[in-house]
């Protein structure tokens, strides 16, 4: 049954309409009721189901209705429904229809006429028709429209229908006559539709005679025109070229071809929807290819399409890259707009609101002319409108606007002339040059300081002099700036010839401080001289100038000195001048100038002191910030001036920013003296008093970094520590523990270097003992305690002091254990900041231990236990498990206990002394075995006390020894080297600097001295200092610029290229050399570039032609946003005249190393373990090398990854076979970058052990990790590296019977890769390889020459160009929501997923699908799939095999392999991939599959490869062989490498829990938790997981 009607209605079965309920609703006199009744009726006959005897009720009670909506209706019921039985005849029923049609076609309404009438348009039953030709014949001549153009289209159908034509014999004639008189256009469409249909020869006689007519018709019409000419006779070309013309041309064309071309050009740049482009395109392409003469004509044309289409659709390579010399299109407006594309404007719009008199409809379409030209669109004549009905215009907008289009328009023909229609452009600037209303005159001088065209300007010339001396300043200075603008132009001095000699009597005269300035800017661009002569006469009056004319002498004393250095003695006494200046820009740029022209100590001392005043007077942060920088930039350079200053740098640290306070404190650090440091620790103390005010919520850092200061002056002077050290063990109850800790760092490092200090020290250490709160202080103080007090008093205090800190004994009584729930309860803290827990820690050298000691950080009160009170803050850190303080503590009590027998004569004393310390301890075992601990006692803290206890119970002088003498003196060790370990690192900051033998030697004293100011005397003992130091030889040296240059391309390719690489730190310059190295001239040559990871390419090089034998130097910018190792890469296309299509030089990649990023570092042990804690991203490197020696294994790795090794050199000294150690850098962008080594030594001398690499970011741990892989991998050249030292750079082996050359030297290297490349650059050939490629005749393995250059060129241009990726992505997005579906079930399933299968499986469908036309998860399918995966692996193992006859060629190889079965296994591999090519070719060369691929528009590679075979020329390369070589490469290539790329993220995103939940967070909140496929878009809007992705890629 096939039925068909107007409705498209949704029909809910799972709610069917009842029969009995729509009879009845019919039955009924309610409207509506009957409307949804009719509607339920119409539902179930399209969704196939009948109601018995509905006809009938609806005969009887739905016919006579007179509602419009239920007539609608029915007529649709009765499209539906069979109007024949079942021998085709008509029923008696339809009796009555044709009654109630025949009055509908007589009704009065004519909405109800004429949905009858398009319901007999759908009648296919002549004996209903036939009755009721009159009435159809009658509403042809009806009033309405709508009816009209509906009775010409029932005329139509019936017409048509078996024996229509004897119906209406005279049709045809009445339907022309009708189309003659006709004016509604649908009416008309319809008429000329039905001459088409049913008489062709009257439709095209009448379009003969209306010819002059057709432009004007309706598109609809014109449509219809169109489909009629494509299907009479051939004869009638000249007149579709015709009537094209006249539809979008308004214009007879010369030939059909350019007419059809300008109709294509004009609609790619009107058409807004991207699938006509290219449709447009597509029609281009094949004009290009037939007609290439004429579409040369229309490049520029074809070339505005930039601008409309996006990259990823633009198919303009098809259309214009052989079209000869493109010619370069700037443009350049001040006006910056956003354009809507998906709102063109129209250009008719646009004219005809030109044309009238509305000013703000001018000024909106003005807007629109702009935008449209300025994304590349041209509108025909819009120009001409503009000169008639704009240019007289008096309003200001439209005239600003109207100099904005004219900017943009080109001036010049295709020779550079200009074109005559800029002649009445002239007359319009003139009269606006002499216009009384000074803004147009001012917007017109500014108009003709863009003006490039001296033809233009010439003959403005004497209105734009007139306008220097106008009553308006507005006027006159912006008349200045258009005469310097001509001046500059080519022969524009001979325009203006007195030009410099107006301008600087204006400047004389001038009182405006904005045209002064221009004035003077003036001269200063092209009469330098005179510029300086009026600076010189006006010295005296320099600091009264206007700020801006100030900041352009500042510019021409920087290019004078420059160019002339011994002139700069008088100048600077201007700078000098212009600090009183009232701009803080004037005098931030005069010390900038003084400090980059001079080395006096009174410049430079003027210069800091400018810096200091301005930053304490700026507000804003980031001045400060780079006024900090200035300062610290001085401090390298001049730092014996910079210590008079320290002081006022100081002053900064009033700033509330930390970022300021601690470049300030860096800065000072460096600057600290023995006459200035009482000055300097003096003000830090105040300000570490200020933080205890809590006003600021970053106190605690702040007082933090203080400490830290005052640490390192106290240790750079240490007469300074008494004065600061008690003030300090204030803080040792700081609720902020880094910065206590920073404190009981200091008080430990202060007591032994300052030996006068020790009593007080320890005096009041054991006053504020009971005050430290955190778990990580106490141990340094215990330890402190334990090793410095000496005296019976001392020794007798700290005992007492840290038994009233541990309370009451015991900490857990034997009563309280048959509650050990409650007690456990009640022992908990009652509030703490943070719960200890059992887990691994970080310790100092970077490994991981466990250990149970406490993590909290504050306590604010005693733990209470039952039956005693708490009062101390040792028992409360002990009670939440912090064991590691109980073994410190007793510790400290054994040394107390040994030191007291040395000074305590009283025996009995000792003993109590004794018995009371090992009830302490067995208190703290009991403590951490019982039940009531959080956690038990870890083995580590239960030996040491252990050990404490042993050794108080026996007493040897060899022990006493080691606890009371050699702990400190380890730590004196410690210290001694750590200062070391700084002035050798100072030694090596200093600047090391050399003097050329050959330099020229000044004798200062035997020097003139005439006329020379104290300054410039200054200055000349200076600059001799320099020179005598080498301190101006800091050049870099040529090795390192020769390093940078990268070889792009090979000698024997026709054009060679190397880049110049320079890395600053937020961008990457890029300096391409290219040679033209044939005999042509290349044409259209351009540089393409494309980047991989965080590179972005600024803009895209513009192309070249290239003379034979030439060279040019190209420029690329790519902007940095990452420490992440990048990847540039790219080719050289042109064109050359004799070849029909382009070049393309793919060259060699440029790697962007990390290295270029980050550099050493230094942190604080406590730094790096907070960091390393907290960082999120981890890379783990396993170390596999072939160095034994740690040490020097750990060396290679610094060298490697320019980084700076924390750990002391005394830590990883000796021979124990296991290494730990700490390597820390930071990046230009403010990232972190830690790595821990952690190797041991094997029994067989290898090393084995892991790189950990922490950072904030993931790329820097990516690449880093990369890096240190790579460099590992390198170490296997060693062997070959030994090889050269005994033999030379050259070494010849031999494997087998094949030579082998190995290089070794730079020299040997640049002779096989630069000058013999052409012989060198093809893969080596063996056995597997050449069977796998039919004889080395694919991409990968196919030798260099013409043939390996067009396949590259294939692949590149055709097979994986982005248009080509674009369209498979349909194909991509299906397989990938089969596989989630098939996971989806076997979640539901709560079965197993083999992700490895899986993501085979998908790559294989994906590739199978795109590059080979199978479907893999058809039945009929070639190959198993499980299979897939095996033959996949066999073949790249087969690829990379080791067969005899590749080194022992002839038949001693072959031999070899018949008895090992090396060919063996490598042909069955080949067989079963050659079965599967050659069905895969078979079935596409089937007649089927060759119809499919005519309609298919995203046809796969090999129906792409076999078109390519069909159409090839005399270049016979494509045949089926290579194309089962091609087809090779895509298979296995990228079933493998994309299905392991995805199991190793998938494998690392299990690896790491947090990183997914991230990743899923991320998904689910960007995408929405309701989005059931995820789309290729899609990916972009999400970063972490894309970002997590490209990594692992």
């Amino acid at each position: 049954m096939e039925k068909s009607s107007t409705l498209l209605v949704y029909y809910g079965k799972g709610t069917p309409a009842v029969a009995k309920e729509i009879k009845e609703a019919l039955k009924g006199n309610d409207v509506e009721a009957k409307v949804d009744a009719m509607k339920k009726a119409v539902m179930l006959l399209l969704n196939g189901e009948t109601i018995p005897q509905l006809f009938i009720t609806i005969i009887r009670y739905v016919l006579p209705s007179e509602d419009h909506t239920i007539q609608k209706l029915l007529l649709l019921y009765l499209e539906l429904i069979e109007k024949t039985d079942s021998r085709g005849k008509v029923l008696p029923e339809m009796i009555l229809i044709c009654q109630i049609l025949r009055n509908n076609l007589q009704h009065p309404n004519e909405y109800i006429r004429g949905v009858t009438l398009r319901f007999l348009c759908r009648l296919k039953e002549t004996e209903i028709v036939k009755p009721l030709t009159p009435s159809v014949l009658q509403n042809l001549e009806h009033r309405h429209p709508f009816v009209r153009r509906n009775a010409i289209l029932a005329i139509m159908s019936i017409y048509k229908l078996p024996n229509g034509d004897q119906l209406f014999v005279d049709a045809p004639e009445m339907i022309e006559k009708a189309l003659s008189t006709e004016q509604d256009p649908s009416a008309k469409r319809n008429a000329f539709l039905m001459l088409f249909t049913c008489a062709e020869e009257r439709a095209v006689n009448y379009l003969l005679s209306s010819v002059d007519k057709v432009s004007d018709w309706n598109e609809s019409l014109q449509m219809v025109v169109l489909e009629l000419i494509r299907s009479v006779s051939p004869l009638l070309l000249q007149l579709s070229m015709n009537v094209l013309g006249l539809l979008f041309l308004s214009r007879l064309p010369p030939t059909a071809i350019r007419a059809a071309a300008n109709t294509y050009c004009l609609l790619l740049l009107s058409q807004s929807d991207n699938n006509v482009k290219l449709i447009l395109l597509d029609r281009l392409s094949e004009l290009k290819s037939l007609h290439r003469d004429i579409m040369v004509e229309l490049i520029i044309d074809v070339l505005r399409a930039l601008s409309v289409c996006s990259l990823s659709e633009t198919r303009l390579d098809c259309c214009f890259l052989n079209l000869g010399k493109v010619k370069k299109m700037e443009k350049s407006s001040t006006l910056l707009v956003y354009y809507d594309k998906g709102t063109p404007a129209v250009a008719k719009e646009i004219k005809e609101a030109l044309e009238g008199n509305d000013v703000e409809a001018k000024v909106d379409a003005m807007k629109k002319a702009v935008m449209l030209l300025l994304n590349g669109e041209t509108i025909p004549q819009l120009f001409i409108t503009i000169i008639r009905y704009v240019l007289p215009s008096e309003d200001h907008t439209i005239q600003k606007l109207l100099l904005l289009y004219l900017e943009l328009i080109e001036k010049t023909d295709s020779r550079g002339k200009v074109l005559p229609e800029m002649i009445l452009i002239c007359q319009n600037l003139r009269n606006n040059l002499q216009h009384p209303n000074e803004y147009i005159r001012g917007v017109t001088l500014r108009f003709l300081c863009r003006l490039k065209e001296t033809e233009i300007v010439e003959p403005l010339t004497p209105s734009v002099l007139q306008n220097l001396e106008h009553r308006h300043p507005f006027v006159r200075r912006i008349a200045i700036l258009a005469i310097m603008s001509i001046y500059k132009l080519p022969n524009g001095d001979q325009l203006f010839v007195d030009a410099p000699e107006m301008i600087e009597k204006a400047l004389s005269t001038e009182q405006d401080p904005s045209a002064k300035r221009n004035a003077f800017l003036m001269l200063f661009t092209c009469a330098e001289e005179r510029a300086v002569n009026y600076l010189l006469s006006n010295v005296d009056k320099v600091s009264d100038w206007n700020e801006s004319l100030q900041m352009v002498v500042l510019e021409l004393i920087r290019s004078v000195c420059k160019t002339k250095p011994t002139e700069k003695g008088k100048y600077i006494k201007i700078i000098i001048s212009l600090l009183s200046a009232t701009s803080s820009a004037v005098i931030y740029e005069c010390a900038g100038t003084l400090v980059s022209l001079s080395s006096a100590p009174t410049a430079i001392r003027a210069a800091a002191n400018t810096y200091c005043l301005l930053l304490l007077s700026q507000s804003d942060n980031n001045v400060k910030l780079i006024l900090l920088d200035r300062l610290s930039e001085l401090k390298s350079l001049h730092r014996d001036i910079m210590v008079e200053l320290i002081i006022d740098v100081l002053r900064a640290l009033s700033s509330p920013n930390l970022d300021i306070r601690k470049k300030t404190l860096d800065i000072a650090l460096d600057l600290i003296t023995h006459h200035n440091i009482n000055e300097v620790v003096q003000m830090l103390k105040k300000e570490v008093v200020k933080t205890q005010s809590g006003e600021l919520e970053k106190n605690g850092e702040y007082r933090q970094m203080l400490i830290q200061a005052i640490h390192a002056c106290a240790v750079k002077f240490p007469e300074v520590a008494s004065t600061v050290v008690h003030l300090l063990m204030d803080f040792l109850g700081d609720s902020n523990v880094a910065s206590a800790l920073d404190v009981i760092s200091f008080v430990r490092e202060i007591i032994e270097t300052n030996p006068k200090l020790r009593v007080s020290i320890i005096t009041r250490l054991l006053d504020t003992f009971y005050q430290i709160r955190a778990g990580k202080v106490c141990p340094c103080a215990l330890w402190i305690i334990g090793e410095y007090c000496l005296s019976f008093s001392e020794v007798e205090s700290g005992i007492s002091t840290i038994t009233q800190c541990l309370g009451e004994l015991p900490f857990y009584s034997v009563s309280e254990e048959s509650e050990p729930t409650e007690a456990s309860k009640k022992i908990q803290p009652t509030s703490s900041a943070m719960v200890s827990s059992r887990k691994p820690v970080i310790l100092a050298d970077g490994t991981y231990a466990t250990q149970s000691a406490a993590s909290e950080t504050t306590f604010s009160s005693p733990t209470v236990v039952q039956g005693s009170l708490a009062s101390g803050n040792l028992r409360a850190l002990l009670l939440t498990g912090d064991f590691f303080l109980g073994a410190v503590v007793a510790c400290t009590l054994t040394k107390l206990v040994l030191r007291l027998e040395e000074v305590q004569s009283s025996k009995t004393e000792v003993n109590k002394t004794v018995t009371q310390a090992l009830l302490i301890m067995v208190s703290m075992l009991q403590l951490g075995q019982s039940p009531a601990s959080p956690h038990p006692i870890d083995n580590d803290s239960y030996e040491r006390i252990v050990l404490c206890i042993k050794l108080l119970c026996h007493k040897n002088d060899g022990m006493k020894k080691i606890w009371l003498e050699s702990c400190r003196q380890s730590f004196v060790k410690m210290i001694s080297e750590k200062q070391l370990r700084e002035m050798a690192e100072l030694k090596a900051m200093a600047q090391t600097t050399n003097a050329q033998p050959d330099d020229l030697i000044d004798f200062f004293h035997l020097k003139s001295r005439k006329g020379m100011s104290q300054l410039e005397l200054e200055d000349q003992v200076q600059d001799d200092l320099k020179r005598a130091t080498g301190e101006f030889t800091k050049d870099e040296n040529d090795a390192n610029k020769l390093n940078r240059i990268l070889q792009l391309t090979g000698f024997s390719d026709p054009v060679y290229a190397e880049a110049y690489v320079t890395v600053h730190h937020y961008d990457i310059a890029l300096q391409v050399t290219v040679i033209n190295r044939t005999k042509e001239t290349l044409q259209n040559l351009c540089l393409e570039l494309a980047t991989m990871g965080d590179l972005k390419l600024v803009e895209r090089p513009q192309n070249y032609s290239l003379a034979p034998g030439t060279n040019m130097q190209i420029k690329a910018n790519i902007k940095v946003s990452s420490t992440e190792t990048g990847v540039i890469f790219g080719n050289i296309v042109y064109e050359t005249s004799n070849v029909m299509e382009r070049n393309v030089v793919v060259l060699n990649d440029i790697h962007i190393d990390i290295m270029d990023y980050i550099s050493p570092a230094v942190c604080t042990e406590v730094a790096f373990r907070t960091m390393w804690a907290e960082f999120e991203w981890e890379n783990k490197v396993a170390v596999n090398t072939t160095i034994q020696n740690e040490r020097k294994f750990l060396d290679h790795i610094i060298k490697s990854t320019n980084m700076k090794c924390l750990t002391p050199p005394s830590a990883i000294e000796g021979e124990c076979g296991f290494l730990s150690a700490n390597l820390y850098a930071k990046s230009v962008f403010g990232e972190d970058a830690l790595v821990n080594v952690s190797i041991e030594k094997q029994t067989d001398g290898a090393l084995s052990g892991y790189i950990r690499i922490r950072s904030k970011t993931q790329g820097i741990a990516l690449s880093l990790g990369d890096k240190i892989t790579l460099k590992q991998k390198g170490l296997r050249h060693r062997c070959f590296h030994h090889l050269s030292i005994k033999y030379g750079p050259v070494v010849l082996l031999h494997l087998g019977f094949v030579p082998t050359v190995v290089i070794s030297s730079s020299e040997a290297a640049e002779e096989v890769l630069r000058t013999n490349d052409l012989g060198c650059c093809s893969r080596p050939k063996t056995v597997a390889t050449g069977k796998l490629s039919y004889g080395f005749k694919d991409i990968s393995f196919a030798q260099y020459g013409e043939y390996w250059r067009e396949m590259r060129k294939l692949a590149v241009v055709e097979l994986f160009s982005l248009k080509k990726v674009h369209s498979f992505k349909n194909i991509r997005e299906e397989e990938v929501g089969f596989m989630v579906k098939k996971v989806s079930e076997s979640s539901l399933k709560q079965s197993p997923v083999d992700l490895n299968k899986t993501f085979f499986s998908l790559t294989a469908s994906i590739i199978c699908r795109v590059a080979l036309g199978q479907n893999f998860n058809e039945s009929g399918f070639v190959i198993e799939q499980d299979r897939i995966e095996e033959l996949v692996r066999d073949a790249l193992v087969a690829l990379g095999s080791f067969t005899c006859s590749d080194v022992f060629p002839g038949g001693l190889g072959r031999l070899l392999d018949w008895l090992f079965g090396g060919h063996k296994r490598i042909n069955k591999v080949f067989e079963e991939l050659d079965a599967f090519y050659q069905h895969v070719i078979d079935d596409h060369l089937k007649p089927e599959a060759a119809g499919k691929k005519a309609i298919d528009s995203a046809a796969d590679i090999v129906a792409l490869l076999l078109d390519m075979m069909e159409k090839q020329g005399k270049k016979d390369y494509f045949k089926l062989i290579n194309i089962s070589n091609i087809k090779g490469n895509i298979f296995l290539a990228g079933i493998d490498t994309g299905a392991i790329t995805m199991i190793w993220a998938m494998t690392e995103l299990v690896r790491n829990p947090k990183v997914m939940r991230k990743a899923q967070e991320e998904i689910r909140t960007t995408l929405g938790l309701n989005k059931e496929r995820i789309t290729e878009e899609d990916v972009d809007k999400v970063g972490y997981p894309k970002a997590h992705n490209q990594g692992n890629v």
